[in-house]
């Protein structure tokens, strides 16, 4: 066996008659990066060696992916692998010869995991809405993490896992820690979209995923449904452009989406440019009656306010024809 030299033809690159299991680690400056550094099952991931003490033109790189030969050659600095599936291991080694001789090495070890995120605004929707929350510019969201890392070839549990939020590159250092797997932040620009990432690891570091999200505030806005005597409220249809007003009497309900608390928003009704008076009691409500004969379309208006945030307001309009 050679003692920490490799016999390597830099002229004509021949194959190492050395087994990877008898290669030795020589404790060299050398550094593996990984991109993605925290690779999902299935991602392409690219190793890139970092020697301080290359000579150009003459220093060889040997790369072994689980103490297999993969790649060798003078300047070959990085590789290529395909990430496996998640609970698998490939450990990487790269080995820098100068003159023949194996000077330094390093090694890194992949283990594919990640981690899903789901969220929601904290904000009203009405009732049969099939959409999710969407949160607003002074809304609060709920962002869960949900972790797939295998440790010890059995899915960890999530409490068991440390997790280290983020908003934008903001450390949310009270909401991370060991089993934090929600939080509840606002939008830390009013209207602007904002990202928010989570690292999740396990407690000796050596099983890491992470995953970021989008997060795009809504303005708030309004959906009026016809409340009809004998079926109610008809969440099925919201009404907008022309209302044909064919019975004596209608009734609308308005709607706030999107705000952070259905009963700190107050609203106003207008018949064309008129306001138009509710039940207090009922302030979401108006109902609208036929006076006299004849035909005409007039418009209704209805907008509402957050008493308690100021950029949470709307309106909507339609029209009744007769």
């Amino acid at each position: 066996m050679l003692r920490g030299i490799l016999v390597f033809s830099l002229l004509t690159l021949a194959p190492i008659f050395v087994s990877a299991a008898m290669i030795q680690s020589f404790g060299s400056p050398l550094e593996i990066g990984v991109n993605p550094e925290h690779p999902r099952a299935g991602n392409q991931v690219t190793l890139t060696v970092s020697d301080p003490q290359e000579e150009v033109g003459t220093t060889a790189y040997m790369w072994l992916v689980n103490e297999a030969i993969v790649d060798q050659g003078i300047g070959h600095k990085s590789i290529s692998i395909t990430a496996r599936g998640e609970g698998t291991t490939e450990t990487i080694r790269v080995i820098a010869i100068e003159n023949d001789i194996a000077r330094g090495d390093a090694v890194t070890i992949i283990r594919p995991a990640s981690v899903d995120i789901i969220w929601e605004g904290n904000t009203y929707t009405p009732p049969l809405y099939t959409g999710r929350p969407l949160p607003t510019a002074q809304s609060a969201v709920t962002v869960i993490a949900i972790p797939h890392l295998p440790v010890n070839g059995v899915e960890a549990e999530p409490e068991s896992l440390i997790y280290s939020w983020k908003t934008g590159s903001v450390t949310l250092q009270k909401q991370s820690g060991y089993g934090k797997s929600s939080i509840a932040v606002t939008p830390p620009r009013f209207g602007s979209a904002f990202t928010v990432s989570v690292l999740v690891s396990n407690k000796s570091g050596t099983v890491v995923a992470e995953n970021s999200v989008l997060i795009q505030p809504q303005t708030p806005s309004l959906i009026v449904y016809e409340d009809a005597p004998l079926l109610g409220v008809r969440f099925n249809k919201a009404e907008s452009g022309l209302f044909p007003f064919t019975a004596d009497e209608v009734s609308f309900v308005a709607y706030p989406l999107f705000v952070s608390n259905i009963n700190d928003v107050s609203y106003t009704w207008n018949l064309d440019t008129s306001p138009f008076a509710v039940d207090p009691a009922r302030p979401r409500r108006a109902t609208f009656r036929k006076v006299g004969g004849g035909k005409g379309t007039h418009t209704v208006s209805v907008s509402f306010e957050n008493m308690k945030k100021f950029l949470e307001r709307g309106e909507i309009a339609f029209q009744l024809t007769f």
